[in-house]
């Protein structure tokens, strides 16, 4: 089977993935995002990609931030298959959207971690999500989040909305996440598959409903 590429989401790290990788019976990679010299998430996959150094077949899963970066990968001819998990393919330039990302991206550098987080968390997107602020601070790097938030904001992006139909693509929403649940209706991807009582970060919360619909992914590829 083709090596599975794991990318992470924007508050994540390459151990994000250990449960569902373990879950796995593959050869599977998750990668740290790092900071590239960039403009905007076109640039970065594209710089990342070459870094990357890929001449294998491999399916790709990606969280969020890290399955928008993967969605520009969709066109390399290494690139087999994907699965994502409440990834925004974009809609283009978008000012009030650039606006709202900077704004927490300076937040970010000037709030205690805790409250920022506890606001952040606020946000509708993450309902139905349990999250331990205390852990998850003590892997933050503000420096870095803040890069993400500006660097690769969704309002850089351009709609890639067509690339989802070049290979098969399932993607997974939680059940709670009603925002990726309503956007994947309109997607062209292979499989929509809805994570019962999960919602948005379904790795973080029911990794094994996770690796098995990765499995199911697979197996219906042979």
């Amino acid at each position: 089977m083709a090596r599975l590429l794991f990318l992470h989401g924007l508050l994540g790290q390459a151990s994000d993935w250990d449960q569902v990788i373990t879950a796995l019976d593959g050869d599977a990679t998750a990668i740290t995002l790092p900071r590239l010299a960039v403009d905007n998430i076109s640039q970065y996959a594209e710089q990342l990609w070459q870094q990357l150094d890929i001449n294998e077949p491999v399916h790709l899963v990606g969280y969020s931030m890290g399955a928008r970066i993967a969605m520009h990968w969709l066109k390399q001819p290494w690139v087999q298959s994907a699965v994502f998990e409440a990834g925004h393919p974009g809609n283009g330039a978008d000012a009030k959207r650039l606006a709202h990302d900077y704004d927490w991206a300076d937040k970010l550098r000037k709030w205690p971690i805790h409250t920022w987080l506890e606001a952040w968390y606020q946000q509708g997107v993450f309902n139905g999500q349990t999250i331990d602020i205390d852990a998850l601070a003590s892997s933050i790097d503000p420096t870095l989040q803040a890069y993400f938030l500006r660097t690769l904001s969704v309002a850089k992006q351009a709609d890639l909305t067509n690339l989802l139909a070049m290979k098969p693509v399932t993607y997974v929403t939680g059940e709670c996440d009603q925002k990726y649940t309503r956007l994947a209706a309109k997607l062209p991807v292979s499989r929509h598959r809805i994570v019962a009582g999960a919602g948005h970060n379904i790795h973080a919360s029911q990794p094994m409903a996770l690796a098995a619909e990765i499995s199911q992914h697979l197996s219906e590829l042979t």
